[in-house]
């Protein structure tokens, strides 16, 4: 989870949730102040992340969105019928 300030942007590096498009799906992005570089940083944290939530039996993919930015869509992985 990420700090953020009065203003709602982030006061230090790391990741932040919030919904996502399709009901039960979240999103994953990285993210820092402005002028930290996080952007730079973004792919690697965004693989490490994916990986952990893979091993936790997520379905995460990774998106790029507006600006080229990656994020992560999350949702419980779908088991099959018993």
């Amino acid at each position: 989870m990420v700090a953020v300030g009065e203003d709602g942007e982030p006061v230090r590096t790391g990741h932040r949730t919030s919904e996502g498009d399709q009901p039960g799906q979240v999103q994953v992005r990285w993210v820092g102040p402005w002028g930290s570089g996080a952007r730079y940083q973004e792919q690697e944290q965004l693989q490490r992340c994916q990986a952990v939530l893979r091993n936790w039996g997520f379905e995460a993919v990774e998106v790029r969105g507006p600006g080229g930015r990656r994020y992560l869509e999350v949702e419980a992985a779908r088991r099959a019928p018993l």
